[in-house]
Parts: C-alpha cells; structure tokens; sequence
C-alpha cells in the first residue's frame, strides 16, 4: 500500500501530480485498487473538469471527494483550491456505496449498506461521509449500528445543515444530502483507529429539562440555553454567536463515553440546535478547550500509531479544534505525518462507534492507519516531540490553568459544604433530610421488585440520661448509639438521625426475617456496649416495617413510628416489634 497526497493550486500540479502517481503506481508488483480521495474548498465548472481529467487518467479508481472549508494534507490545514489523495491497495479492496437521500429514506439506506456489507466479511474498517442536515443521518446511522461490532466505523459530515455549502462527490453523482460510504477489506489488511477530545468541564452540572426533537434544547434548568450562554460566557443571540460559542459545547458523559455537543444556531425563542442529540433529563456541562491537553493527547496518538506502523493515516478533525488551535493547528495534525502521509478534512461532526452504537460527535480528532501485512518487528519507540506553542495559544493554556484551579478549589469547597448540608454534626451520620432523601430513592427500587426496610429506633429514658448525668452524657450515648449503626450496617444500608434521640436504618434487599435479625443485633450491641457511668445499660426499642410499592416517604415513617410505638408500650421497652399488619407485597419473604 501506497498514500500518495497533493495539494493542487494550478494546472501544472495537477499534471506533475498525475505523472508522479502514474510512475509509482508502475513500480508496484500489483495493483488491486486505486483509491482517490479529493477535496475542495470550491466545486466550480473548473473544479469538476479537474476532477473528470484525474477520472480519465485512472479509469478503474474508485473516486469520492468532499466540499469542505478546511483539507489537511500531510499534517497540515489548507484553504488551497484542491487537493487530492491516492491510496493504492496492492492486496486489499475498496468498495464504495452512496446513497441519496432526496432519493431513497435514510433507513431504507442503512438497510441496504447492511445487506451489502454481508458481502465483505472481512471487513477491516468502514468510512462515512456525509452531507446535509444530521437529522438525515440518524436513522442511517442507527440501522448500520447492527453491523458486526468488530467492524470499526469513523468518518465526518462535510455540512451539519447550518452551512449549507457541503457536497459529496464521485466519478458520477454529486450529492447535497446523502451518504459515501467506503468499505475497506481484505484479509491482509489492518487498521487502527485513535481519537481525542481535549475538551473539559467548566462550571456546574445542569440539565436538560425540555427538548423538541433530539436536536433543539428548549431549556436547561428552566432556563432558555442563551440565558446559560449569556450570564456564563457573556454570549449574545447575535451574528457572532456561532463563532464565539462553537468552541463552548455541552459536555457530558453517556454509555461511559464522555462527548461534546457544539451549539449549530440560536434560534430567537433563545433555544438552541446542537451539532448531534442530545436527551431530557441528561446532566449537561459548559466545556472549554485546553489547548494543550489536545497536543499532548496528538502526542499520544502519535506514538500508539507508531507502534501500529501504518502505512496510510486518514485523518477527520472537527472544525472547533481548527478555531481554537489557530496557529497551532498545524501541530497537532504533524505529529502523525512522521510514519506516513496524512489526508483529511475539518468536519462539522465526528462519525464513531461507541458500544457498538454508530454516532455523530463534536470536537473530536479521529486518526486511522491502515496497513496490508503483519508487522515484521515491534518499532522502536519514539520519543517525545516537545510541545511549544504560539504566544496567544500559550496565554490561553495559562488562563486553562487558572480556571482549573479555581474550579478545582470550589469543586472542593462545594463537597465540603454538601456534607455539611447533609450530615449532622453530632453523629456524624445523615441527617433527617438527607434520610428522607435516601429513602425516596430507596422507594423507587422497591417499586421494582427491590425490597427495603425501615428500622425506627429510639434511646430508651433518654430524658432520665439527660437529668441525671448532664447533657453531655446524653450527646455521649447517641453518638455511641450512632457508631455502634455505623459499625452494624451493611455498605448498601442507610442509618442516619432523625431527631433528638431518634434514629433511623433503611436496610436494602432484604426479608422480613432478616430485618427482624438485624434489629435484634443492634438492640442486643446497645445493650451490651452502651455503658453510663454508674455501671448501668442503655438500651433502645426498635420497630421494624417493610416498605410497599405505594409507600411515600411519609406513609412509611408512619408505619415505622406505629411499629416503635408499639415496642415500647408492649415489649416493655428494650424490644423490637415488626409491624407487617399495613405492609403489601414488596419481595421476598
């Protein structure tokens, strides 16, 4: 395999281009395939003649081009008229299928690419291009997400509808709303795919409270998401706002995958289309660029390539990452050149697979290597390139650091004030709002088959500790009370204080004769190990409910105060009384 890539800005690179491929595709022992990659800025009636003449040189190629506002040949970006990559196969195959969607639904697409790709069962590696609004790819997309997961997909839309001016290409067809899909297979054929993000959360959790479709954020938090840009960016419904917020996108974590979504329009309601969907209820981050985490991360791409020995490397970068590196763009596409050549172009949205879910993402960097044969030898490992960077790239990672800082020292003040909040001071365990708080989500699993407990307990004379021996004595037991819980209680229990000298145990996945031994063990351990001073016990009554599918947080403290109530008039106190008079079927028994 051979990657040849050019930049053509006049008639004679194209000619020189042509008589250079033609030459070394003669030097080859064989060739398979020709693959032909073109990009350009631009398809004029100058541009499609180009691009029949380069038809005409290699007749049996398989061509596919974009139109794109920035190409990356050899490490580097470009706004030059054209530029064109071949790629010679000399033992594995391309096939390419494109699919209009004025033409044909995307399902109906997807479904079809499907049935094509049984053809190829040793595919290595499947690239998507695509243009026109991405509402025209979901349902592509989701239906080619049942083909086998070792199948490895990447790839990027040349236009995500707020452009407009995206175009796919072949020899034959040109397509404003479609997809080109390239197959590459062979079973000598190998390829390895990298990406990265770069990007971190700034800010507090939100969440997306109401959304028409799965791209159009009407509010996060109850608030117009202009409002969220605007009070923490200073980001205005203006004829800046995409270029001043495409570099601040959502960020959030779903499947286990962190993702980025880049703001596509404001619309004058004050809500916002995102670059790909997004859900109700998902809790949402503002995001900034680290400039040099996203080299340092090139970096390390580069050196897993490296390991791979590619022979080829394809490259997708969103055009986020070009606004923000500026200058520095070209760094982070360079790293890669040192083991092959690099082709590609900025995108307005990432193809990937995550889970085996095919998917549009936003300021993400894809590099794939390609490679026909096993490797010889484990490559030497290469060291380091030094990260440096323009002044204004470089005044950005400083401010990067200063609110990484500072977001650190707040996270930090926040969690100490959220234990504050929730924890009481004395016993060191919940306190009755955090309880109640615990309990509502405990509700929730026992209203799905997962049963729960409630012991309600209370310090036996408690008064008679106070009057004798002095409050301090009485903060005293209920801490040693609160310890002896904490020492009883399983990791998936809750103890917490409900007030004064009241307690309460949420006790997880159990039965009834299991809650009922529980309580037993800590009225029998209070006894035992709660000492006053003239050598006396404490002690404590317990009683014990289970929790129903109906109960509310109320309803069930109720029956758990019924329960103590009853252990302590008819068990003569130092007792556990189980109440199942009022409980409904809610697990095992």
């Amino acid at each position: 395999m051979i990657q040849m890539p050019y930049r053509l800005s006049s008639e004679s690179d194209l000619e020189a281009s042509m008589t250079e491929v033609t030459a070394r595709l003669a030097g080859l022992p064989r060739v398979n395939r020709l693959l032909i990659f073109i990009n350009s800025r631009h398809l004029t009636a100058d541009g499609r003649q180009v691009i029949r003449r380069i038809k005409g040189a290699f007749p049996q190629a398989e061509i596919v081009g974009t139109v794109t506002s920035f190409d990356i040949v050899n490490g580097s970006d470009d706004e030059k008229y054209m530029s064109v990559c071949y790629i010679a196969f000399e033992s594995s195959d391309v096939d390419i299928a494109v699919y209009d969607f004025e033409k044909c639904s995307s399902q109906a697409a997807g479904q079809e690419f499907l049935q094509r790709l049984t053809a190829h069962p040793d595919t290595a590696i499947v690239g998507l291009v695509s243009a026109g609004p991405i509402s025209d790819q979901t349902a592509f997309l989701d239906t080619i997400s049942e083909a086998r997961a070792v199948i490895t997909f990447f790839g990027g839309m040349t236009d995500d509808g707020s452009v407009g001016d995206g175009l796919i290409f072949t020899g034959q067809q040109e397509l404003k709303r479609g997809v080109a899909a390239i197959i590459f297979h062979g079973a000598d054929l190998y390829a390895d795919y990298r990406s990265s993000l770069g990007w971190k959360p700034l800010g507090r959790n939100m969440t997306i409270t109401e959304m028409d479709g799965a791209y159009r954020v009407i509010s996060i938090d109850g608030h117009r998401p202009i409002d969220i840009y605007r009070k923490y960016l200073g980001i205005e419904n203006d004829d800046d706002f995409i270029l001043e917020s495409l570099t601040f996108p959502l960020f959030f974590e779903r499947d286990g995958m962190t993702i980025a979504r880049h703001p596509q329009a404001c619309l004058p309601d004050g809500s916002m289309i995102f670059g790909a969907d997004l859900h109700v209820g998902e809790q949402v981050r503002l995001s900034y660029g680290d400039p040099y985490e996203i080299l340092e991360r090139a970096a390390d791409i580069q050196r897993e390539m490296h390991r791979f020995q590619p022979q080829c490397i394809l490259a997708i970068s969103c055009m986020a990452r070009h606004m923000l590196l500026g200058f520095d763009t070209d760094k982070e596409l360079q790293l890669s050149r040192r083991d092959a050549p690099v082709f590609g172009f900025y995108a307005y949205g990432e193809i990937m697979r995550h889970s085996g879910k095919i998917m549009v993402s936003n300021m993400t960097l894809e590099i794939v290597g390609l490679r026909e044969g096993g490797q010889t030898a484990m490559p030497a490992a290469i060291a380091p390139a030094p990260i440096a960077v323009d002044r204004r790239t470089s005044i950005i990672m400083h401010m990067v650091k200063f609110i990484e800082t500072t977001m650190h020292e707040l996270e930090v003040s926040n969690a100490k004030l959220r234990e504050m909040a929730q924890t009481d001071h004395l016993t060191a365990l919940m306190n009755r709002g955090e309880t109640d708080a615990q309990i509502a989500r405990a509700l929730n699993g026992v209203r799905v088959g997962n049963p729960m407990a409630l012991l309600m307990l209370d310090i036996d004379d408690f008064k008679g500790i106070n009057d004798n021996y002095g409050h301090f004595m009485g903060d005293a037991a209920l801490q040693a009370v609160a310890a002896l819980l904490q020492g009883i209680c399983r990791r998936d229990d809750f103890p917490g204080r409900w007030g004064g000298d009241e307690f309460i145990v949420g006790l997880i996945n159990v039965n009834k004769e299991q809650a009922v031994q529980i309580a037993e063990r800590i009225r029998k351990h209070v006894k035992k190990y709660c000492v006053l001073p003239d050598g006396g016990h404490l002690t404590t009554s317990i009683g014990v409910v289970m929790a129903s599918p109906d109960d509310t947080v109320e309803s069930l403290f109720l029956k758990a105060d019924k329960a103590l109530y009853e252990a302590k008039q008819s068990g003569g106190k130092n007792s556990v009384k189980a109440d199942w008079s009022t409980e409904k079927d809610s697990g095992p028994r």
